[in-house]
């Protein structure tokens, strides 16, 4: 009797440990996200059973909640495997596919101002040692992927401040924590143009960007506007306005503020004499733009 009763023992945990299911998003992702202009979206959802027979159907579902035996009223059944077809080992992998829409609890229907996070749950029971009975327990997907529905999108950027460049200008921006990426826009300002916003380009987040390829002494409105990880953009910011200014050379702008050369051609020492006398000049002048 011990000869061969021990060794039974030790091979049943082993056969109920090899039941075992897989689930991930298309691309064998574990997450994935859709927007409020993506409700049309199709979703893989791929699966993988290990098992020799099942007691119940294999069921994939999409919930609010967490991931029970079977889908609950309100979930969203993406697909089911017979217990029938569990049979044929072809049937124990393949995907199933849903469309963003379908997702439950989305107030006012795909495409609302709200955020749900769902977890993608997979089940089936398996036989005990002892053949199919009600309390064992359920074989579920080891990792059970999620699903964001953003239909939010990030605050509106303000405009702190804008600077003056050589052909270009610079925003200080107030960007909300969810955004991602901002995208900025310039006109001439008043009637010098035609209205139309240009893009100016779109940058990862940052307190400060730059705008260039602009002219000189004219005057240009701005706005931002901010976009989520989700593909949400918020509206556009106010506009203000800005004027690159041409930046001047080290004597042109000394020259620009009052200082004087000293003039004449006489040389020392094989340079003008006017540059040593300029220079006490320059430098008095440097000392005062510091102040």
């Amino acid at each position: 009797m011990r000869s061969w009763l021990w060794p039974s023992l030790l091979l049943a945990p082993m056969a109920a440990n090899a039941q075992s299911l897989a689930i991930t998003l298309g691309n064998n992702a574990d997450a994935g996200f859709a927007n409020a202009t993506e409700c049309a979206t199709v979703e893989t959802v791929n699966y993988t059973a290990t098992l020799t027979t099942s007691c119940s159907d294999l069921n994939v579902w999409a919930t609010a909640g967490s991931c029970g035996n079977a889908p609950d009223a309100g979930d969203l059944t993406v697909g089911t495997v017979t217990q029938a077809n569990l049979v044929t080992p072809a049937n124990r992998s393949g995907f199933f596919q849903f469309t963003v829409s379908d997702l439950p609890l989305i107030d006012g229907g795909c495409g609302g101002a709200v955020e749900v996070n769902y977890t993608l749950c997979g089940a089936f029971q398996p036989p005990s040692f002892t053949g199919c009975v009600t309390d064992t327990a359920f074989v579920k997907a080891a990792l059970s992927p999620t699903f964001r529905y953003d239909g939010v999108p990030p605050g509106v950027p303000t405009i702190k401040g804008v600077g003056s460049l050589d052909s270009a200008l610079t925003l200080d921006l107030g960007l909300t924590l969810d955004t991602t990426q901002v995208t900025v826009q310039y006109r001439q300002a008043g009637d010098a143009g035609d209205g139309t916003w240009l893009k100016g380009g779109t940058f990862l987040t940052g307190s400060r960007v730059e705008v260039d390829g602009l002219q000189n002494a004219v005057t240009y409105e701005v706005r931002a506007q901010a976009e989520d990880g989700a593909g949400n953009d918020s509206d556009f910011s106010d506009p203000t306005t800005g004027t690159p200014q041409a930046l001047l050379g080290f004597w042109d702008q000394y020259r620009a503020d009052g200082g004087q050369d000293a003039g004449g051609c006489t040389q020392v020492g094989g340079h003008p004499i006017w540059l040593f006398a300029a220079v006490p000049a320059a430098l008095s002048w440097l000392r005062r733009r510091r102040r």
